[in-house]
């Protein structure tokens, strides 16, 4: 893994994975849409 990363409670850990999954997700449907207007052209 990374040296010196920790978590200090699993339920942190909990949150942030779901706060990553969101951001990811959101930032992924913005490139499907950048994408999709590319090919239009």
């Amino acid at each position: 893994m990374v040296t010196g990363f920790e978590v200090d409670g699993f339920w942190w850990a909990i949150f942030f994975s779901i706060v990553l999954s969101l951001v990811t997700s959101i930032l992924s449907g913005f490139d499907k849409k950048e994408n999709t207007k590319r090919r239009d052209r």
